[in-house]
């Protein structure tokens, strides 16, 4: 879902399966509590239970960790994304799959090797299943439990990482977004045109005063497509004072998109990238942005045709970054794609809408 050579996931926004805690935890609850706990409260004696005295045992060992596992593993592929029928087929399977294991190994495989089984060799296979979903009923919950309880830490772990990933980005904004060459090229282009009494010089001071503001004291987490494309819209307009000819920049927004909302400061470091690497004078192929709705997920889309600039040490807050902020607030649910071909820098991102 990510763009080529570029990792699959950040490492703090995605619950990693860590199978040797899975087993651990399952271990400790084999032993402690289904063991130990439970012999204890329905026979008041604690009667421990084996992995080594029998072959069953062993058997017995894998096929409830199998239900453990298969049941916290559905919900880690299948929950996070609200893919209820595959959250359904999946518990189904979870209860049939180690029993289906156990049939095999106890009443067929043992019987060949060393005549003997588990369970009565002609045992019929509803007798058997229920016996064996009595136990799958036990351990296939505390899986799904154990997956809250995972997810639960991972969610508030991530809460706290995405303010810390906000507070560098708004300090990175501070330092490069509003770096020292925009606003003080900014200022002297006020500064002459006020010299020049042009009429211009008062909505070039208002529209400064807003961008600052934006920047500086409206930071959070999410804002409206509107409130980013003013903000864009005064961006352009700020640079604009620079240059003698319009600047070649073309923006298409679906109407639909415009109340959407989206994290802040997604588009501003689009546009800033391109006007600092980007030919602003081809008409014919102008930097370009694109939003556009579909169905739950807004589309965006930016592109622009190389110029002839260097790499300003001040560059944005960057695409990095970017991705792992999206990485923070979507998980693994969304996508970002750049490429670059035939003298042309393009980006495009799809991310969820509420």
């Amino acid at each position: 879902m990510f763009a080529l050579g570029q990792p699959h996931f950040y490492d703090l926004a995605i619950m990693e399966f860590k199978f040797k805690h899975l087993l651990l935890w399952f271990a400790l609850y084999y032993y402690i509590v289904w063991g130990g706990l439970h012999e204890y409260i329905l026979r008041g004696n604690i009667e421990w239970p084996s992995v080594t005295s029998t072959p069953y045992d062993i058997t017995s060992f894998v096929s409830l960790f199998l239900w453990w596992c298969l049941g916290y593993l559905v919900f880690y592929l299948y929950y996070p994304k609200k893919k209820w029928l595959h959250l359904f087929m999946g518990i189904i399977l979870s209860i049939c799959i180690p029993i289906v294991f156990r049939y095999l190994v106890e009443q067929w495989l043992f019987l060949k090797l060393f005549g003997l089984s588990n369970y009565p060799s002609n045992v019929a296979l509803i007798p058997y299943f229920k016996d064996n979903y009595f136990m799958a009923s036990q351990f296939v919950p505390m899986g799904v439990i154990y997956y809250f309880i995972r997810h639960s830490i991972s969610k508030s772990k991530r809460e706290k990482d995405l303010v810390i990933e906000n507070q560098k980005m708004q300090l990175s904004l501070l330092q490069s977004q509003i770096n020292p060459h925009f606003l003080l090229n900014t200022l002297n282009n006020v500064q002459a045109l006020v010299h020049m009494k042009s009429d211009k010089a008062t909505a070039a001071i208002d529209q400064l005063s807003d961008f600052l503001k934006y920047n500086l004291y409206e930071s959070k987490t999410y804002t409206s497509v509107d409130n980013e494309l003013n903000i864009i819209d005064k961006y352009i307009a700020l640079e604009s004072l620079r240059h003698e000819k319009p600047l070649a920049v073309k923006v298409e927004i679906d109407p639909a998109a415009r109340p959407a909302q989206i994290p802040q400061h997604l588009l501003l470091p689009l546009m800033e990238n391109a006007f600092k690497h980007a030919n602003l004078k081809s008409v014919d192929q102008p930097v370009l942005l694109k939003l556009k709705k579909s169905m739950n997920k807004l589309q965006i889309h930016s592109s622009n045709v190389f110029g002839q600039k260097n790499k300003d040490k001040h560059s944005g807050i960057g695409l990095d970054n970017l991705r792992k902020r999206l990485a923070l607030l979507y998980d693994d649910d969304f996508d970002m794609k750049i490429t670059k071909a035939d003298g042309r820098f393009a980006i495009d991102m799809d991310i969820p809408l509420a």
